[in-house]
């Protein structure tokens, strides 16, 4: 192979290679970045999740005056594509207020019989 052709196929194969691990190395550090975002959004909604499991919606139902923004009134996470939403926001707070419907009496219960069992000791 002459000397000319040799350095401008090494040249041009250098060229495509550092491409490729430049295509590479950009797709992946998408992928990461999708990642990070997925997990914020993930973090988010399970912050929102937790702070309507922990709010007492007995004292916003009596007290009507005080108005606040609720998370869970969306059919949107925010920061989550429509796609990737397995159940929306006012689905879960549909789903939170039937579970704590279900186990409010349970719950009363184990706190009375704990109560009961304390102040025996």
């Amino acid at each position: 192979m002459d000397e000319q052709p040799k350095g401008k196929t090494l040249s041009s194969l250098e060229a495509y290679a550092r491409g490729v691990v430049e295509a590479k190395t950009k797709e992946e550090a998408g992928r990461v970045l999708t990642f990070r975002l997925d997990d914020h959004a993930a973090d988010n909604i399970e912050n929102t999740l937790s702070l309507a499991l922990m709010a007492s919606t007995n004292a916003a139902a009596e007290d009507r005056s005080i108005t606040t923004a609720d998370p869970l009134a969306s059919s949107t996470w925010q920061e989550v594509s429509s796609s990737k939403t397995l159940i929306k926001p006012v689905e879960c707070k549909s789903l939170l207020r039937q579970f704590k419907r279900r186990t409010e009496h349970s719950v009363s219960m184990a706190v009375t019989a704990q109560v009961g069992i304390d102040s025996k000791f």
